[in-house]
């Protein structure tokens, strides 16, 4: 119950005292902490759209934007989940959905003529859902213009890709040539030479300055291949060819022929190479016929000592038996270690091997699960179980003689929801004490009385035409300041405007904002701020395009 104290105090008796003063005392009640209720997290409406979506119609490229809203806004447990064309909208750097505050909406950026077709948004909770379905047409681009925007700058292109104004044009005395080719110096033969070394032949031809001449090299009659290892020179009736790190099969009969406008000459020479003997095994010193003969004794030995250590594997004579079996793991709390243990004979046998199954299946590897086997003893570790590891577990001895099984149930107890009750209500009762800022606050009291109706003392400046991400900022002044019911809203081609991350607010002694961080084409329209208290309202406007 409420208490109040009257306090006195009395007057001293000294000269210039103040006067008696009386002093209200007004004892204030605990709050009583409050606990919440499962019941009260619950939603009791089934998901409703206020607003639709829209169809849309685009052309190839543009920004596609479907937004809607609905109710219950405070929702926790809705669920938002977009379609196209009955299928489950696949995450892409080019889609983008917001679902904030019953605001649904969802972008897609750049699309394309694959992009047409039905979207639906779809909001579910645990009393019922609710659809909302448009459509969207992409128009594609027109066909790459064939024709010539610009035909002066075409022949100009043309003129410059002439090539007959840069070709160089042969005089009548060059032209012709004096006499056909003759090889003044032959090429010469080149016999016995070692493999791995270099051939070089050369030989002179005239005339010297016919620069119409040209040369070909020839290999038994063929063409002579390219190669990194041979190069050929031509230069004022000089000509060579010259082949490095020799091998058998270069050997053979070379040729250079000679050609101009006159006529032709040959040239042939022969090469022979000399390939290396086999591989000499004796050097002539005795020294290594004794290393030999020791070797061939040691590698003799070797062989014997194989021939007499006979390896004999064990065969297993009995079928496994599980000595030990698998037993149950009931009721274990979720993420905690699960582990089945088992003995199987005989202990010796190195060709038995042990299998694992669950429900039926090969156990899946994970690194979740340990599996060891040594010495017939057997066990499967599962480490952090959940609902999803309960089942039987089978595990399966096998060796050449037969099998054997052993099997075992797993059961998994779930963690509860989240617990909204308080463990500790003392503790939690000094911590809301410790949070109850009213007793810290100074309590005011202030009368206002509203003795004039909203009117803007400014039009609304801001600029009219902006450029695709350019910031936006509106701004407009309002009377009264001192009225504290005052309040101001803004809207979008009459529907309220969303704030967010692009669109910033500010209302503060009479000054009214509007900040938009960066503007889409979409963003184009009238942007309206209204100012209202108990005596009336105020309006103004302004229409913004975005290029």
């Amino acid at each position: 119950s409420k208490q109040t104290f009257h306090m006195i105090v009395p007057s001293l008796p000294c000269r210039g005292s103040p006067p008696r003063e009386t002093i209200w005392l007004r004892h204030i009640e605990r709050s009583h902490p409050h606990v919440p209720h499962e019941e009260d997290s619950r939603p009791t409406q089934k998901p409703e759209f206020m607003t639709h979506l829209r169809n849309l119609h685009l052309e190839e490229g543009e920004r596609a934007s479907f937004e809607a809203r609905l109710i219950p806004i405070g929702d926790p447990t809705m669920k938002i989940e977009w379609f196209v064309n009955g299928r489950l909208l696949e995450a892409s750097s080019r889609a983008m959905t917001i679902d904030r505050f019953g605001y649904v909406a969802l972008t897609l950026l750049h699309v394309n003529s694959e992009d047409s077709g039905t979207y639906q948004c779809q909001a579910k909770n645990i009393v019922g859902e609710a659809i909302t379905t448009a459509t969207l047409h992409v128009s594609p681009r027109a066909v790459i213009e064939s024709t010539v925007q610009h035909p002066e700058s075409w022949e100009a292109i043309q003129q410059l890709e002439d090539w007959e104004r840069y070709k160089r044009h042969e005089s009548v005395d060059e032209s012709i040539c004096a006499a056909k080719p003759v090889f003044t110096k032959p090429l010469n033969n080149l016999d016995n030479l070692q493999e791995g070394g270099f051939a070089h032949f050369e030989a002179q031809i005239t005339p010297v300055n016919d620069f119409t001449m040209t040369t070909e090299w020839y290999f038994n009659g063929q063409p002579l291949t390219a190669s990194t290892r041979m190069s050929t020179v031509f230069s004022f009736g000089y000509v060579a060819l010259h082949i490095k790190y020799l091998r058998a099969e270069d050997s053979g009969v070379y040729m250079c022929k000679a050609i101009n406008q006159k006529g032709e000459a040959f040239s042939s020479a022969t090469l022979k190479v000399k390939t290396m003997g086999e591989v000499v095994y004796d050097l002539g010193y005795p020294e290594q016929q004794r290393y030999q003969e020791k070797i061939q004794e040691l590698e003799a030995w070797q062989q014997q000592q194989r021939q007499q250590v006979v390896v004999e594997e064990a065969v297993p004579q009995t079928a496994p038996v599980f000595r030990t079996p698998l037993r149950d793991v009931v009721d274990i709390q979720e993420g905690k270690i699960a582990r089945f243990e088992a003995r199987v004979e005989p202990t010796g046998d190195s060709n038995m091997r042990v299998e694992w199954l669950k429900d039926g299946k090969p156990l899946e590897a994970s690194y979740r699960t340990t599996i060891f086997f040594n010495f017939g003893y057997v066990s499967l570790t599962i480490r952090g179980v959940d609902t999803r590891d309960s089942g039987t577990y089978t595990c399966v001895a096998i060796n050449s003689v037969g099998t054997a099984k052993s099997s075992a149930t797993l059961t998994c107890q779930t963690k509860q929801d989240v617990v909204l009750e308080s463990q500790y209500p003392e503790g939690l009762e000094k911590i809301q004490h410790l949070e109850d800022s009213s007793r810290f606050q100074r309590e005011t009291y202030e009368e206002t009385t509203v003795t004039q109706r909203p009117k803007f003392t400014e039009p609304l400046v801001g600029k009219d035409l902006l450029v695709e991400g350019q910031s936006a900022h509106f701004e407009t002044r309002l009377e009264p300041i001192g009225d504290p019911s005052m309040t101001v809203e803004w809207y979008f081609n009459g529907r309220p405007l969303t704030t967010g991350h692009r669109f910033k607010t500010y209302f503060d002694f009479g000054y009214v904002a509007l900040d938009i961080l960066y503007v889409f084409p979409e963003d184009s329209g009238d942007f309206t701020v209204t100012a209202r208290n108990a005596l009336g309202e105020a309006t103004q406007s302004k229409t913004i395009r975005v290029q």
